[in-house]
């Protein structure tokens, strides 16, 4: 029996696919090969959990793309441009898309890195922009109960935001 994703999406799970010419996104099981099709207004960002924050080795191979100075970046930016549009011109074109291989320029300035104090006499080392706190900033404050309301249509997205919340708590001793 054939089913598209679109009858699949909506049987399954009662999403309406708005948009039924959109491309699908490919991407590929790098242990298995399986191919896997994403629908694009289906897809949405995350970011990383706790585990993958606290693994120092992970992290720093993230730093090696997110801590670039503006000329790295560019660069980057350069280059992926470049692969997606000769990897993919032939789709490109059918999808009457068009991405251009030279990035726009814009006029900008350059701003001196700021100086960050906290506590009484700690100034924070900023380098290539982002920075680490690892002193206490300020007291512990007293928060007596909490309460977070949610929908079941959202229960996913912000249950994981209560979890997240009792998890901090704990850790601050509430």
């Amino acid at each position: 029996m054939n089913i598209t994703f679109i009858e699949y999406y909506s049987k399954n799970y009662a999403i309406v696919i708005r948009d039924e010419s959109q491309p699908l996104l490919v991407a590929r099981d790098r242990a298995t090969e399986k191919v896997i099709y994403l629908i694009p207004e289906l897809c949405k960002m995350t970011g990383l959990d706790r585990k993958s924050k606290n693994d120092n080795r992970l992290m720093g191979k993230i730093a090696k793309y997110t801590r670039l100075d503006p000329q790295q970046r560019y660069n980057y930016i350069s280059e992926l441009t470049q692969q997606i549009v000769s990897k993919t011109e032939k789709n490109l074109n059918q999808w009457g898309i068009k991405i251009s291989e030279t990035n726009p320029y814009v006029d900008a300035v350059n701003l001196t890195t700021p100086r960050i104090r906290i506590g009484k006499k700690k100034e924070v080392d900023i380098k290539k922009g982002t920075f680490n706190i690892r002193d206490q900033i300020y007291e512990k404050g007293v928060v007596e109960d909490w309460v977070v309301f949610y929908s079941e249509n959202n229960k996913r997205r912000d249950g994981k935001l209560a979890d997240e919340l009792a998890y901090q708590l704990r850790q601050i001793g509430k």
